[in-house]
């Protein structure tokens, strides 16, 4: 048995298309719909390294080259999205029946700077990272792997990842959708219900955006429904939950709570606005007000200043980097409610903020690894 799994759906470049191993850079996305599933695995590789020291480019370069890529032939993703779920079996090799207990389904979409094989790596560490300890939360993890270019950052490779990102909707919308319905496939068979929670970090948040407004369902159906949906550091903007085109509609039709991560010191969401001249960013500011109050379902949790000390300067990577953090998510994921969940202060006008107890590690190899 390998010691971790991680399924996948992408629409980059595959260097095979008879047989990929890996979907490399540039990944210029596949055009339309069309969709690669698969699974990575890993075995006997160290996946765990603590949180703060684990971070640098060299060190999930390593575990991204040994993961074992099985894939399948693309397919429609928009096409098989309207069939039935059963006719969809085994779109990700063989996926084990459940264990006994709940079924805790984390969907991951990856932000800037990440190869292929890079993201696989990521998603196998917040696999083990929020699985462990006595908080911790078994997670069946699927990761939506944008085309990213990886490699140095630089303002092209930003604005060539922001291009990517919103072409990858069309695609990952429909194959979103593909792996709900598998889960919950996978679970009835043991006549069990899982929790599906949704997770994007920086600016795999803008290629959510246009995931889920490529959803089919919500052009008329039923979406899948979403326990948690969990924006992280959000490269996106402030009003993205209080306007109708943008993430808000799945948002109100299909989540029961919208947890909004946010740091007024977040250095690396300066770039978007230097870049891109973008406005004020929702994981730098928070969400938008609506007369007076955040909107129904959203609640911001404030993690500021303290998430930049340590080893991690840029206060964006507090979503693993940071204990308090990572203690936070947890609660949220097994479904605590917001005012009692341990750790926040009372809410000022609905949003909480972090109580700080354990400092990040000290200083080690510098985390400068994809965002």
């Amino acid at each position: 048995m390998p010691n971790a799994t991680v399924y996948f759906a992408t629409n980059r470049t595959p260097n095979d298309p008879a047989n990929p191993t890996d979907f490399s850079p540039p990944g210029q996305p596949v055009a339309g719909s069309k969709v690669w599933f698969g699974r990575a695995d890993f075995n006997g590789d160290k996946l765990d390294f603590t949180p703060e020291l684990s971070d640098s480019n060299y060190v999930l370069s390593m575990l991204g080259a040994n993961a074992n890529i099985t894939a399948t032939a693309s397919i429609d993703a928009l096409a098989n999205a309207r069939a039935a779920p059963l006719t969809n079996a085994g779109l990700f090799g063989d996926l084990p029946d459940p264990a006994p207990g709940p079924i805790n389904a984390l969907f991951f979409v990856h932000g800037y700077n990440f190869t292929f094989r890079q993201s696989v790596a990521r998603a196998a560490q917040l696999q083990q990272w929020y699985g462990k300890g006595p908080d911790g939360i078994p997670l069946l993890i699927f990761l939506f792997a944008w085309p990213s270019v990886g490699g140095e950052m630089s303002s092209q490779s930003y604005l060539t990842d922001r291009h990517g990102a919103r072409l990858a909707g069309s695609a990952l919308g429909p194959a979103f959708e593909l792996a709900a319905q598998y889960v919950n496939v996978i679970a009835m068979r043991n006549g069990q219900l899982p929790r599906l929670h949704l997770m994007a970090h920086s600016m795999g948040n803008w290629a959510l955006r246009w995931m889920v407004q490529s959803m089919p369902s919500l052009k008329g159906g039923t979406p899948p429904a979403i326990d948690e949906m969990l924006l992280m550091a959000a490269d996106e903007d402030t009003d993205t939950l209080s306007t109708n085109d943008d993430i808000m509609p799945f948002a109100q039709q299909a989540c029961k709570r919208v947890s909004v991560y946010w740091n007024q010191g977040d250095k690396a969401l300066d770039v978007s606005k230097w870049i891109e001249g973008n406005p004020e960013r929702l994981g730098r500011e928070g969400p938008d007000l609506v007369d007076g109050k955040y909107p129904a379902t959203v609640t911001p949790i404030n993690v500021d200043t303290p998430v930049g000390l340590g080893n991690e300067v840029t206060g964006h990577q507090y979503y693993r980097l940071q204990p308090d953090v990572r203690r936070d998510v947890l609660q949220v994921l097994a479904g605590k409610a917001d005012a009692i969940i341990d750790g926040r202060t009372h809410p000022e006008n609905g949003a909480y903020t972090l109580i700080y107890r354990y400092p990040p590690a000290p200083a080690g190899p510098a985390n400068m690894g994809g965002n």
